[in-house]
């Protein structure tokens, strides 16, 4: 499902020019519908999403919609103009509805990070944290933060 979000600006727009008869401006319709139904429902979308296992069904009935939504893609293929320019307006809905599934399951799906570390329990923790992640008691303006090198293998020069 790593790919979804390239299917409305890329995949989409590709397919209507080279393999259907719909009219190019229908790119810009199916752009302007996306937005419009995200701006319209993103927050009813999420708003029963509260747990993993919401957020788990949330995803794979996104998985479902993207499946639905490239089936109705490719359908729009071979067939006449006013056919392809309902197909995929209405493939469009339904990959929205899936981006918004997907979206809401993200804020509650499992974490590869570490659970926290409860309040009370926070110096038995401090000592597996690198230097530049551990509490100081020295103010902000001595804080050291680790450098990154660029692709050369060169620490870039400090910002100023």
């Amino acid at each position: 499902m790593a790919i979804q979000s390239k299917v409305l600006t890329v995949a989409i727009p590709l397919w209507l020019v080279t393999r259907t008869e719909a009219p190019h401006w229908l790119i810009s319709g199916t752009m302007l519908l996306n937005t419009l139904l995200v701006i319209a429902f993103q927050i009813r979308a999420g708003r029963n999403i509260d747990n993993r296992s919401a957020g788990a069904t949330a995803y794979r009935r996104s998985g479902v919609a993207f499946l639905l939504a490239c089936a109705l893609i490719s359908m729009s293929a071979g067939v006449p103009s006013w056919a392809a320019a309902t197909l995929l307006p209405a493939a469009v809905a339904v990959h929205t509805i899936g981006e918004l599934w997907h979206s809401a399951a993200g804020s509650k799906s499992p974490s590869p990070s570490p659970p926290s570390t409860p309040p009370a329990n926070t110096s038995e923790y401090s000592d597996s944290a690198p230097a530049w992640q551990k509490q100081s008691d020295q103010p902000c303006s001595s804080t050291h933060l680790p450098m990154h090198h660029n692709s050369r293998g060169t620490t870039p020069p400090p910002y100023s």
